[in-house]
């Protein structure tokens, strides 16, 4: 019995995983019992690696070891709960997917735009703008230019053609201007019959004063007030003057047998050309200034050329001119304004405003060399003679006084005595200094 349970307690040890060596002191034994912890070392090693690696994936930490001996004991493997599966996405609604569509579509039509077509259009505008500079088409996408010489040589040759066809009219008979003072209520009346339409009182009221020839102190008629009145619609908005363009092309259209509306229309456009460019300096003025400006004047020498053909021009077309020509011309057109100037003394020699428009005209801002304007102003005075020769040589000193600080010490050689002579002159004529 006794030694059924000892060989049972035997094989029992032998079945048992040690870690340290055998506990009998027979060879068969420690022999058995130490392979048999060998391979047991081997299987712990393997163990705890795997559970060194399950609990870096698990992020557990080893448990410590309750052996004696330090050993460790294979821990149990700690499972996570899995999470569920999510439930799939409820469908997008249509109307969502439409409106979604439809922004994504708008972004790739915009994307397509900056990338492709605004590139494109660049190119284009840049190419026709240096190759076609007056297409009327390229000019509303560029900034205005000066004219381009095809057009200031288109100008110059009707200039020219006017000139010469004057020169074939006859020479009206003269008539003697009459004294007379400013009257603003003749401006004003006369803009009230434009802007409502009286085309025949409006009529009769330039060839009244054509007739009467009312000349004021300064040498300007009252012509010249009705031109300004109807012409100048001052510094205002821009509809401002469109509809005052309106109103005088219905008048030139209502009254086809007069060139007085032509005339009118024509000191409109100076008018307007001027509105445009501005009273700065010349550097001072943008390109898109200059190109309104030389397009209006160019449409002036049109309505000039139009009053033409019913005659020989007025007095007050060659005012009209000189200021055309001032503005659209240059130094080399300097023969043009001379030429413009000499018909009109030619026809009308009492007529004062020609001879203060070319006064301005030759100072030295302008189209002028030094002095050059004393001397004009001599020698017109001098062929008028006179009295009305010294008149006019203080009305002519007068026009251009306001653009010197000091006239007599920067213009020293201005005939002091006969402007004083002149002035004394008119005071008597039209009292005082008015």
């Amino acid at each position: 019995m006794v030694d059924n349970e000892k060989l049972a307690e035997a094989q029992l040890e032998q079945r048992l995983v040690v870690n340290g060596p055998g506990l009998r002191d027979d060879p068969e034994g420690v022999q058995t019992t130490s392979l048999t912890a060998s391979q047991t070392d081997q299987e712990n090693l393997s163990q705890g690696s795997s559970q060194s690696t399950i609990n870096e994936m698990t992020g557990d930490q080893a448990a410590p070891s309750n052996r004696s001996d330090g050993r460790r004991e294979p821990a149990l493997i700690r499972v996570k709960n899995l999470k569920s599966r999510k439930e799939p996405k409820p469908s997008m609604p249509a109307a969502v997917k439409k409106t979604r569509n439809r922004y994504m579509a708008i972004a790739l039509i915009t994307m397509f735009v900056g990338i492709l077509i605004v590139p494109i259009a660049w190119a284009t505008w840049t190419v026709l703008k240096y190759s076609f500079p007056e297409s009327a088409g390229i000019e509303f996408f560029m900034p205005p230019k000066e004219r381009s010489q095809e057009k200031s040589e288109l100008w110059r040759a009707k200039m020219r053609s006017m000139i010469a066809q004057i020169s074939q009219m006859p020479k009206p008979p003269l008539t003697k201007p009459a004294t007379g003072y400013g009257d603003p209520r003749v401006g004003q009346n006369a803009l009230a019959m434009l802007t409502a339409k009286k085309w025949d009182e409006l009529n009769k009221t330039f060839e009244r004063a054509k007739i009467e020839r009312v000349q004021h102190r300064t040498g300007s008629e009252l012509m010249d007030d009705l031109y300004k009145a109807l012409s100048d619609p001052g510094d205002v908005q821009a509809s401002v003057w469109s509809e005052r363009l309106a109103l005088l092309e219905g008048w030139a259209a209502s009254t086809p047998e007069s060139a007085t509306p032509h005339i009118v229309l024509a000191d409109f456009y100076v008018n307007y050309a001027w509105n445009a460019r501005g009273s700065g300096w010349a550097n001072q003025v943008k390109d898109w200034q200059w190109k309104l400006f030389r397009e209006r004047l160019y449409l002036s020498a049109d309505q000039l050329q139009q009053a033409l053909a019913f005659g020989t021009p007025s007095p007050d077309w060659f005012s009209v001119a000189q200021i055309n020509v001032l503005g659209a011309g240059n130094k080399n057109d300097r023969q043009i304004y001379d030429s413009i100037t000499a018909r009109s003394n030619s026809l009308y020699p009492n007529y004062v405003p020609t001879y203060l428009h070319k006064v301005y005209y030759l100072q030295p801002r302008w189209f002028g060399t030094g002095r050059e304007w004393v001397d004009y102003v001599k020698k017109e005075a001098d062929a008028i003679g006179g009295s009305e020769g010294d008149k006019l040589y203080a009305r002519m000193v007068a026009n251009v006084a306001h653009l010197y600080n000091n006239l007599y010490q920067e213009v020293p050689n201005l005939n002091k005595e006969r402007i004083a002579r002149g002035n004394a002159l008119l005071d008597k004529q039209y009292g005082g200094g008015n």
